[in-house]
Parts: structure tokens; sequence; C-alpha cells
């Protein structure tokens, strides 16, 4: 590599000779500190900057000519010897730069030093969030009818973005575009989990940034208060026969019986569940408060549970070939569901609000509702500490009668498929079985 000193100016340097074939030429400018440009066999330029600091020569490019000027360079060569005069070395900043996180890096990061090993239960929810918002959706994603999954708009691919580059008014535009595009629910999760990912690998001690997602206000959400209403819940069963697979109309059962989460409904074990007294115990690693959980298993929940422990295989009580051993979420059914039953606004989640909702027009208090659901009140959690679960299940029994009840008023049947409603001698319950 050849070395030489010029005066530069435009013409000079367009007038610079190419070195031989593989080779690279280096001229220094007399004018500028450390200033130089760096000619390859192939007519390419760029400049530098070229000065020993701490002992050894650091090369800093400065930029490719002729997108960067002279004029420039020497701006940014000034730049640089002032930092260096000021006892900082440009170049080891730029090492640091490039050895930076990325967002992807950082959520990795994320999983594998903290939401895995604290066996946080929303990875998969995590995962799919951060692919669709944030990120890229891995090849070959499909849906389940076939099509393949596209990212909505709104969403952005920040994978290979540094973390540092990644401003607030990055975040805050991103953050209002997902509202518009995909919802204010789904916004503010997407902006928590940015959110969440800074403020641990700050907490670790990993990056020293200020968290770019911090500050940013979030959409305001409605409290939700839709529940089954005495007018659905026949149609409700109604359709609830029609849905194709056993398992899946069980769990939805289930749902509505227990007023579990349904993360916890989908996952059950047979190992967690008391089937003489009538109980399912939901350790504290698999539930969201991160309390042990004991829900009183109704006669109805326990006659599906018994059905189904006829014909056990494995752990799960609703097994299957998914990654995780236990069926996944019945999207579709339930929206095929509700389209037959001729309801809108309801959620899989709603099912458990349901539950409550009857125990709390059939006479159960506030917080006999709230101990059923396993809800962590800081008011009432003392409360529910002490509460038996006897008087829960009274309740649980109680509002689901009234909701069999509403069901043979309807003289709703559906012996062709698989939901009927018989009465039984217990206290004049009602409850449900499978033809």
């Amino acid at each position: 590599m050849s070395e030489s000193k010029i005066h530069f100016t435009k013409s000079a340097i367009d007038r610079l000779p190419l070195p031989a074939a593989g080779k690279r030429a280096t001229w220094f400018d007399d004018e500028a500190k450390g200033l130089a440009l760096r000619v390859t066999s192939t007519g390419a330029r760029s400049f530098y900057l070229v000065r020993w600091v701490e002992s050894r020569a650091e090369w800093v490019r400065l930029g490719g000519y002729p997108e960067m000027t002279l004029e420039q360079a020497r701006r940014a060569a000034a730049k640089l010897n002032g930092e260096i005069a000021d006892g900082r070395n440009p170049a080891e900043v730029k090492r640091e730069k490039r050895a930076e996180m990325t967002l992807k890096d950082a959520f990795d990061t994320y999983l594998n030093r903290y939401a895995i090993p604290h066996g946080l239960k929303t990875l998969p929810a995590m995962r799919e969030m951060f692919d669709l918002y944030l990120g890229k959706l891995p090849d070959g994603a499909r849906k389940q009818h076939g099509r393949e999954r596209v990212k909505p708009e709104g969403s952005v691919d920040w994978t290979g973005r540094k973390l540092s580059s990644i401003r607030r008014e990055d975040v805050s535009k991103w953050h209002a575009n997902l509202g518009t595009a995909c919802g204010k629910y789904s916004a503010n999760r997407a902006l928590e989990l940015l959110r969440a990912i800074y403020n641990r690998l700050i907490k670790m001690g990993l990056i020293a940034l200020d968290n770019p997602a911090a500050g940013i206000e979030k959409f305001r959400e409605l409290k939700r208060d839709r529940f089954l209403q005495a007018d659905e819940i026949p149609r409700f069963f109604a359709a609830l026969g029609e849905v194709e697979g056993e398992a899946t109309r069980d769990a939805l059962l289930l749902l509505l019986l227990t007023g579990a989460r349904r993360s916890n409904v989908l996952a059950m074990r047979w190992g967690d569940l008391d089937l003489t007294q009538g109980r399912w115990r939901i350790s504290s690693e698999q539930s969201k408060n991160k309390d042990v959980l004991v829900i009183p298993l109704t006669l109805a929940a326990m006659e599906i549970l018994r059905r189904r422990q006829e014909s056990a295989s494995g752990e799960y009580v609703f097994p299957s070939d998914s990654k995780t051993g236990h069926i996944t979420p019945p999207k579709g059914s339930w929206q095929r569901l509700l389209k037959r039953a001729g309801l809108s606004g309801i959620r899989l989640h709603d099912l458990r609000r349901s539950l409550a909702s009857w125990m709390v027009i059939e006479g159960a208090s506030l917080v006999v509702a709230g101990g059923a659901l396993g809800h962590k009140d800081p008011k009432s959690t003392s409360v529910y500490a002490r509460l038996s679960v006897d008087p829960v299940k009274h309740a649980m029994e109680k509002a689901q009668s009234a909701i069999f009840g509403l069901v043979k008023e309807g003289q709703t049947s559906c012996d062709q498929h698989k939901i009927t409603v018989s009465s039984h001698s217990y206290s004049g319950q009602h409850t449900v079985g499978s033809s």
C-alpha cells in the first residue's frame, strides 16, 4: 500500500491514478490533520481519519467519495480530532457501536436470561408479538387455512437495529401507527413488551441507555364487562353442541364451569386434579399471579373430567400433537361457534367473566366471586387467604344451576350433536353431559 501527501481539491482527487490490480493507495491531505483518502484498483475512494491513539494507528472511516464532499470530510476530521484532544478514541467508539446489541439480540437475551428462567407463562404469545410487530415472521409461517402470514400495517422490522439507534420519536410513531392499524390493545401490549426488554437489560447492567419506550402514553382501553346474557346462554349451548372435536367442546365448557384462565384450562394436567375431593390445584409456576390456586370443581365439571379420564393417555387432560403437548386456543372453532349462535363481542376470556357475573347475579359477594377467579386484589388478598373453597364452590354451583336452567327454558337439546342438559338429584342442580 503506497502513501503520499498532497493538497486535497476536488480536481486533484478526481485525477488521482488507480493502483495496480488488487492494491490500494492512500493519499493524505496536507491541510487537515490526519485526513486521508484511500483509493482501490476498482476506483472506489473513501475518506478516513488516521491518527495515532494510545500507541497505535487508528483508522476511522468518514465516508465514501464523492457522496461525502471534501468540505464535509474536513469538518468530520476536525470534529474527531477534537474528540481525540479530549482523550476519547473515536475508533474505539465505532468498535463498541459495531458490538452493540441489536433489538433481536436484546429480545433473545430477555427471553433466555429472564423470561424463561422465571417461568413467564406468556412466552409463546411474547414471541409471536415480537415477530409480528417488531421483528420478522418465521420463514414459511402460515395461517391455519394455509395462507402465508404477512406482517400487519403499522408493524416494523427492527431486528437489525442497534438499541441506541431506536429513538423515542421512532417508538412514539410506531405505537401510534400500530394503534390505528391493529387496535389500541395490540399496540399497548407491544409497547409494554418493548419497554420491558429495555428495562430488564438496563437492570441487568447489560446496557447503559435511556429506555426509548419509557414515558410514552398508552392508548386508553375500555375495561370489558361482556359476559353471556340470559337470552344468549341457550344459543351459546346450542352452537356449542355443533363444535367439531370433543376435546374442544369440553375445553370450552370447562372455561365456563371453572372460571379459570384459558392457558390453565388448555394445559390442565391429571396430576393436578383431585376428582375425589373435587379440587384443581394450579401451582405458583402455572398461575398468572404466581400464587397457588385451588379451584373447586363443580358436579358439572367433574362429570366432564371423569368421562375424559376413562380414555385418558398422558399427563394432559387435553393432549395434542402440538409443541406444547396439549391443545392450542381454538380460535377458528370459537369464531364459528359465535357465528352459529349469532353472538358478537364475546371472547374466550369472557367465559371466565360469565361465571363470575352469574355468581354475583345469584347472590354471591364480590369477594367470593374474586376467590373463584383467583384474583389478587391488594385490598382483599388477606380475605382470599382465609376463604374456604366451600362457599366458593356453593356459589359456583348456584350460578351454574341458573345457567343450565336458562338452557332448559330455551328448550335447547342437541342430542344429534354432543351437548345435552340433564337434571340431577343433587339440590336441584343442572349439569351438562355428553350424549
